[in-house]
């Protein structure tokens, strides 16, 4: 993001360079834009207010909306009561060695 500050210097550094004589692609290429950037600053509020990307209204996701209504998982909490295989018991007694 530029601040807005920097914005306005940029373009007044550019204005100033194509009344000298250059090129607005070549000044624009070494102040760090592209062309249509500095379009955008120019037609829109860009120059006056910056950038709005910050104060941007953000919904809040799906998955977000249901643990805020008190569903805070999805799937089931109810363990398992199917017993441990002996496989498994003699496999984390041979790991813990």
């Amino acid at each position: 993001m530029t601040r807005l500050e920097d914005r306005q210097i940029l373009v007044r550094d550019i204005e100033q360079a194509c009344a000298d004589g250059a090129r607005l692609a070549p000044a624009c290429a070494l102040a760090g834009i592209d062309v249509r950037t500095l379009r955008r600053w120019k037609v829109g509020d860009g120059l006056l207010q910056g950038d709005r990307r910050p104060d941007a209204d953000r919904p809040i996701p799906s998955h977000a909306r249901r643990r805020r209504r008190g569903l805070s998982r999805p799937w089931p909490t109810k363990v398992s009561t199917s017993p441990v295989s002996p496989a498994f018991i003699v496999c984390c007694a041979h790991m813990a060695r």
